[in-house]
Order: structure tokens, then sequence, then C-alpha cells
């Protein structure tokens, strides 16, 4: 059920300097309704989840975080945690209701815990869609790491095949790399690396040779490989 959220709140707003130039209006607490729309989740929905074995979040407990929005606003001490499998971002209200954002573009940054996300554009089949994603390391090369989860489906045995309970399964995050903002692509080989990091490719060739670098899917090859462009 959707519901927009337009709470007339008078806000004491304090403009501060971060993110490089930009200035951010500073809101406490969790006066976020007010610039965002919200979709309520359905809480049988959650109690569900909790009945099935592993879990579809990048963190199950919620932990408090800081938003940045397109709109320069800084929203700080919300609970947010991330659904990998749903790709949403949920946070949960004093009332304790969990909500998920229902137009995800208009987040900036999400910081909270050890993780720092955005919503970005990607190549997929070529076709550009739009996902959160993990910061690993940012410049004008900035390299996102996609979190994955699969759901196994409950099977009832049929004295054939035995019986198998539905699960959330982690899989491995997949590795993207942005130029200058634009779709990310992924990365699953040399190739892939060479072609996206084309305008330094004898330099990125020579920093694999002389690194040793064979395996570049690992995040802190990738990382290391990354940083070094942006160095360039």
């Amino acid at each position: 059920m959707k519901r927009k959220f337009f709470i007339l709140i008078i806000l004491l707003i304090v403009s501060i300097q971060v993110k490089g130039q930009y200035n951010y209006n500073v809101i406490p607490t969790m006066d976020y309704f007010r610039i965002v729309e919200m979709t309520e989740k359905d809480l049988t929905i959650i109690l569900s989840e909790l009945d099935i074995e592993g879990s579809p979040y990048l963190e199950e407990n919620f932990t408090n975080g800081t938003i940045y929005t397109t709109s320069k606003q800084k929203i700080i001490d919300i609970p947010v945690r991330y659904n990998i499998y749903s790709d949403n971002l949920e946070f949960k209200t004093p009332e304790a209701k969990i909500l998920a954002i229902s137009n995800p573009e208009t987040l900036e940054l999400i910081d909270f815990g050890k993780y720092k996300m955005e919503y970005i554009s990607y190549v997929n089949k070529k076709q550009i869609k739009s996902s959160f994603f993990k910061i690993v390391e940012e410049g004008n090369a900035t390299l996102y790491a996609k979190p994955e989860v699969f759901f196994q489906e409950e099977v009832k045995g049929d004295g054939i095949r035995p019986s198998r309970s539905a699960k959330f399964i982690p899989k491995s995050d997949l590795y993207y790399i942005s130029i200058d903002n634009k779709p990310a692509v992924k990365i699953e080989s040399k190739k892939d690396l060479i072609n996206v990091l084309s305008d330094q490719q004898k330099e990125i060739l020579l920093f694999l040779k002389e690194n040793k670098v064979k395996n570049i899917t690992k995040d802190d090859q990738l990382q290391r490989i990354v940083k070094y462009y942006n160095s360039l």
C-alpha cells in the first residue's frame, strides 16, 4: 500500500559543507518523511521471510545511517538495511513500521555501518538498468560491487526426489566499473577491464604484468587496479 507522507514540520536547517563542494541541508532524526515518498512494506511479507532459511539482506539488523539526496538534503540517524533479493533500501520508523524507498533515484548516497551505497545505472545484456551498488573505490573510475543472493524454492519430496526447503543462498558479489558517472559495466575478465579502461590501456597492461595480477575478478585486485588508474 503506497502512501505519501507530507509531514509539515518546522525544522531547524543547518547548512554545512560535505561531500566535496556541495552544501547539504541537515535534517535530524526521522523527518525524512517530508522529502521522500515511501512505500510501506507489508509486515506479513517480512514475517514470511523470517521463516525462510538464510537471509535476503546485506545485514539482517538495521543500522543507523546517513542519506544524501539529489535535492541536497542530508538526513541523519535513519535505521537502514538493504534487501538484496528485492533490491530495496528499507527503513524503520519510530513506530517500528518497515518502509522501502519508492523512488530510489532521488538518493545520492547511503552511508551506513561499513557500507556506502549508490543507486546507479548499469549495463545488463545491452540494456540500461538501475540498482543499488556498494562503493568499493571512488574516482574518475568508480568500482562498484553488486551483492547477489539466490532464492531456492521449496520442493516437496515425491518418493524419487528428496524434499528441499526454501532458503536464501548468498552468492559472490558482481563487480562493475563506471567511468565519469556513465552506466557501470560488469567486469568478468581481463578483456572487460581493458575495454573499460581503454584510455590508459598501455599503463594498465604494464601494471598487471609488473604486479603479476592474474585473477582480476577479486575485489582487492580490482580495487588496486582502479586506484592506480585514478592516479594516472
